[in-house]
């Protein structure tokens, strides 16, 4: 919902896509709305893939495809940027709590797999363990933005 507010600030036109399963209906609205970005679920772009008629689309127009709720598999990434036409693949990690996205990786240069990416502008990350693990889930992360700042919301930890 924040992430359709924010586009509707901007003035653009979202299409809503009431079954994700549905490869065609995704593809018939890409065809006719042209999109300038394109944002869903690793399973929904890869099921897309495996479409013919997606992957006779013309991705010119299109800036980037944002990925998020699960890591996009690294075995898939160059596949599905050679569909598209190039680095427009950018996966994102957030929380509803954390308004949206608190990381993304970079569009351009290396792509890390399995990688929560660098922490977006005016947001830090810190630990509050001596040692880092590869999955904090006790809530010793902390997130501080100054998006949260603005709002009078100091931090916030994930659980």
């Amino acid at each position: 919902m924040i992430i359709a507010i924010a586009m509707f600030s901007r003035g653009v036109t979202l299409i809503a896509v009431p079954n994700p399963r549905d490869q065609k209906f995704i593809i018939s609205c890409m065809k006719k709305y042209k999109p300038d970005i394109v944002g869903n679920v690793p399973t929904v772009f890869l099921e897309l893939m495996k479409q013919p008629e997606f992957r006779a689309l013309d991705f010119s127009k299109i800036q980037y495809f944002a990925s998020g709720a699960a890591p996009f598999p690294g075995e898939n990434i160059k596949e599905f940027e050679k569909i598209i036409g190039g680095p427009k693949l950018v996966e994102v990690y957030g929380l509803t709590e954390t308004s949206p996205i608190i990381t993304a990786l970079p569009r351009y240069g290396a792509k890390k797999p399995g990688s929560a990416g660098i922490p977006f502008p005016d947001t830090e990350i810190k630990s509050r363990r001596r040692q880092l693990t590869p999955c904090a889930t006790d809530g010793s992360a902390q997130v501080i933005s100054q998006r949260w700042m603005k709002k009078g919301i100091s931090s916030l930890l994930i659980d």
